[in-house]
């Protein structure tokens, strides 16, 4: 058993304190010499050991309860199966969330250079005989990395992550993580997911299954919100859709953007650009209530 806060434990000193109290406590009675008084003196011992038995409960029942409530301040934990040293091997492997959300900006920095910045500091905790590598929403690889113990490479493909225009598909990554994991000979292993815990990216689909195949594994998932668990209030383009008539002689594509505010407060003339590449194609304005989400229409020349 061990202890999350044992400082606490220090408490059970105060079990003494009942301890003292009953010993001052204690009172002897006074003794009168009476030459025809046998009965009361039994009767009087009877009495007294009962009572004596009665404050002996009453000081065990004390002291159990102030060792309870230190023991519960210190927060015990049990730990199945063997205790591993701290200096135990691990391979780690740091999944990075780059998708388009990640680029939301909290202090002047984007949450995924938030990300990259706890993840290098993570990496820095390492032992030499630690491992990990790094994998990516995008570019997805052809096959799962090697884990490696350079902790310099490590740091260096966390610095290559860039932000990408894709949305966040868990189970591949996972896949890809539990493969990397199954590989390792090192005792512990570990997935790290830097994200900001969009919801679309636990209701994809197979997530269920992968998550069974994680519970079933040694390995251990540990979800890094690099929100901190705060609102993101932001405006953002929640669907799109396109409409595009081949009969049609002048050859337009609609496409149709809707615009969805997540503030508490309304969104006035909000610049709304379809790009081709790098080149701006259209452009409009909409007008957007708090909660509250707007379409916004182009007409495109498909044959551009």
């Amino acid at each position: 058993m061990s202890f999350i806060n044992p400082i606490f434990l220090l408490g059970l000193l105060g079990i003494t304190l009942p301890i003292i109290i009953h010993m001052m406590g204690r009172r002897r009675a006074p003794t009168y010499k009476f030459s025809a008084i046998e009965f009361i003196l039994r009767s009087q011992k009877k009495v007294a050991a009962r009572l004596k038995l009665e404050q002996l409960l009453l000081l065990l029942l004390r002291v159990a309860l102030l060792a309870l409530i230190a023991t519960a301040l210190a927060k015990p934990v049990l730990t199945a199966g063997p205790v591993l040293a701290p200096d135990t091997p691990s391979c780690n492997i740091i999944i990075m969330d780059n998708s388009y959300s990640m680029g939301y900006v909290i202090a002047g920095k984007t949450l995924l250079e938030r990300a990259k910045g706890w993840a290098k500091d993570f990496v820095g905790t390492l032992s030499p005989a630690d491992e990990g590598c790094v994998i990516t929403i995008f570019p997805a690889a052809e096959a799962p990395p090697r884990a490696t113990a350079d902790k310099s490479d490590i740091v260096d493909a966390i610095d290559r992550v860039a932000q990408s225009y894709y949305n966040t598909d868990l189970p591949p990554l996972l896949d890809s993580a539990l493969s990397i994991l199954n590989a390792s000979t090192k005792r512990i292993k570990r997935i790290l997911l830097f994200t900001d815990l969009t919801k679309n990216g636990w209701a994809s689909e197979g997530i269920l299954e992968v998550q069974k195949r994680l519970k079933d594994s040694r390995a251990r998932l540990h979800l890094i919100d690099i929100s901190e668990g705060k609102p993101l209030p932001n405006v953002a383009v929640s669907g799109l859709e396109h409409e595009y008539d081949w009969t049609r002689k002048d050859k337009e594509l609609l496409l149709k953007a809707t615009i969805s505010n997540y503030t508490d407060v309304p969104v006035k003339d909000f610049l709304v650009k379809a790009r081709i590449g790098e080149e701006d194609v259209a452009q409009g304005f909409v007008q957007i209530e708090p909660g509250r989400s707007a379409t916004k229409e182009f007409l495109l020349d498909a044959s551009a």
